[in-house]
């Protein structure tokens, strides 16, 4: 079962707001720049094999290129039960817009991302010994909350 997409209406809003070129690219001009950065060092250094777009897919500009390229990838990468608009595939859109649209287009991409609160960032694990500490924190912090409510309780109450 796929992973819930609620990063979905934050990357459409997130999406529009990230500069583009390539505005009204023919099939042609978007076969060509989809051949330049499967075929770069960079992706074949980072994602290893080809990966097929079928030419009813291609978008008519850079940025929705590499968004359907990210989401192959990412799909490749992390498994096919990422959610769409998740942290795995937000973090391979950004390197892409990085490294294909430049440093300026990802910064801004990378605000955006902060701005509305998308997650892009490699999910922290735990250690047990991490978990136990944070188990204990809760402990201690759900005492004292009983403790004070118990307290408020006998002021209103006079028990």
């Amino acid at each position: 079962m796929r992973e819930r997409d609620s990063q979905r209406a934050k990357f459409g809003r997130v999406f529009s707001a990230t500069p583009n070129t390539g505005n009204g690219w023919t099939n042609e001009e978007c076969e060509k720049f989809f051949h330049r950065v499967v075929r770069s060092h960079w992706y074949k250094k980072q994602w290893g094999s080809q990966i097929h777009v079928p030419p009813h897919q291609w978008l008519p500009n850079q940025k929705r290129v590499l968004y359907r390229m990210a989401w192959i990838v990412a799909r490749r990468k992390y498994g096919v039960h990422i959610s769409r608009h998740g942290r795995d595939f937000c973090r391979v859109y950004l390197e892409m817009v990085k490294r294909f649209m430049g440093p300026e287009a990802a910064a801004t991409l990378k605000e955006e991302y902060k701005k509305n609160g998308i997650k892009h960032y490699k999910k922290k694990e735990l250690t047990e010994e991490q978990k136990e500490v944070l188990r204990e924190r809760m402990f201690v912090a759900r005492q004292a909350l009983m403790a004070k409510n118990v307290d408020a309780l006998e002021e209103n109450y006079e028990v």
